[in-house]
């Protein structure tokens, strides 16, 4: 089972519960407005993990709606949402910073850091990187071990899907010396669907 509420009870350092809470508050939206009900099958495939998993999710309030009024906005930070529980349940790893706009010196082109706690086990690339973000991380005990870069579709066949899991791994490129894992998240709220690909 991926329920969304648990999202707000905290576990990823990189985002406020209250955040959190607001992103599976928009991937509920999304989801109902698809017609989909509590207990719903995600779909979820890619070179990561293959098989179907049961959502659930906040209850969806008139309130909610018009909060989520902007279709793109709520597509954009309900992926986030899903992509984030994905992080914690498939890839097994929390999300701890929100990665910064891309800037000629300093390339990311992806959404997320993702990592962990366990200082045991770090690559020379983990521990350089996460040496590079210490002044940003703040927190000695984080270890930044991969990329997350997530996107949405209201609703998309797979001609779509492919073609933005495609866009979003080239995306990740400027990152790539890093030497860390990429992620590419694609979450289509039609069927509904989770493309998770690793770099």
């Amino acid at each position: 089972m991926l329920d969304l509420n648990n999202l707000a009870v905290g576990g990823n350092p990189g985002i406020t519960a209250e955040k959190v809470a607001g992103l599976a508050q928009a991937a509920a939206v999304c989801l109902e407005e698809q017609g989909h009900k509590q207990g719903a099958s995600l779909i979820v495939r890619g070179n990561v993990h293959n098989g179907d998993c049961p959502l659930a999710w906040p209850p969806v309030t008139t309130q909610a709606q018009r909060t989520w009024n902007d279709d793109d906005e709520a597509t954009e930070d309900g992926s986030a949402g899903i992509a984030t529980l994905l992080a914690n349940q498939v890839i097994g790893q929390q999300v701890i910073l929100r990665s910064r706009k891309s800037t000629p010196q300093e390339p990311t082109g992806f959404d997320y850091w993702l990592g962990d706690d366990d200082m045991a086990n770090m690559s020379d690339a983990e521990r350089s990187t996460t040496e590079s973000l210490a002044g940003i991380l703040t927190d000695p005990n984080l270890v930044a071990r991969s990329r997350m870069e997530v996107s949405g579709i209201r609703n998309g066949d797979d001609r779509t899907v492919q073609a933005r899991i495609r866009r979003k791994l080239r995306q990740i490129g400027p990152s790539d010396p890093t030497g860390l894992p990429g992620y590419a998240i694609v979450v289509e709220f039609g069927r509904p669907l989770a493309e998770v690909r690793r770099k």
